[in-house]
């Protein structure tokens, strides 16, 4: 930015002679890129993902430097303030491709981008909660006959209370008491292994 005067003038050992002047300025110079790094680099849906200036960049200039970010998902720029170095996790969806691009700036001049790149991966479903009960018989009991000549529907088998310890002649089931739930909203199913003294059935 500085403005410079530069004078030439001749002389022949005795007398200087008519100058010659020139005017220049000191153009700005872009700063290097920095070095990044990621908190990760296989993130799920459940986890944030954080930009890091591992080195600065360098201004020949001796200016003070700032940094912008420009996020893309699936290659599409998401129109964030470029100030945004951290992504959150509520804002990534499994299956996407993240990049960012981070310059370093002057004031004046950006200097070249630096990329880093990640993919958002599957995350496995929370372990739901469960209940060992004695599985419900419904009574023995004929269907009774209404006053209108039309069978009336057998009682309803009641559902047992959670057990610990059971008869041999019982029949047990899994129940499922809170679902499981997926971070990523994909279905969940379930399979069942059954142990006895530790060892798989």
């Amino acid at each position: 930015g500085q403005q410079w005067t530069l004078v030439v003038v001749p002389f022949d050992g005795t007398e200087e002679g008519k100058g010659t002047t020139l005017l220049f300025s000191i153009a700005n110079s872009a700063p290097s890129p920095p070095q990044v790094e990621l908190s990760t680099r296989d993130p799920s849906t459940k986890d944030s993902v954080t930009v890091k200036v591992s080195q600065p960049g360098v201004d020949k200039d001796g200016d003070k430097l700032s940094y912008r970010y420009r996020w893309f998902r699936n290659d599409a720029f998401m129109p964030w303030p470029d100030s945004k170095n951290r992504v959150e996790a509520g804002e990534v969806k499994k299956g996407e491709r993240w990049r960012v691009e981070v310059v370093a700036f002057d004031s004046e001049a950006e200097g070249a981008a630096v990329k880093e790149e990640f993919f958002v991966r599957n995350h496995s479903p929370a372990a739901p909660t469960v209940a060992i009960r004695i599985a419900p018989v419904a009574p023995a009991v004929s269907p009774s006959i209404s006053a209108r000549g039309v069978a009336a529907a057998a009682p309803a088998p009641v559902l047992n209370p959670v057990v610990n310890i059971v008869a041999t002649t019982d029949t047990l089931e899994c129940a499922i008491v809170t679902p499981a739930v997926d971070p990523d909203a994909d279905p969940v199913t379930y399979a069942y292994r059954w142990y006895v003294d530790g060892i798989l059935a």
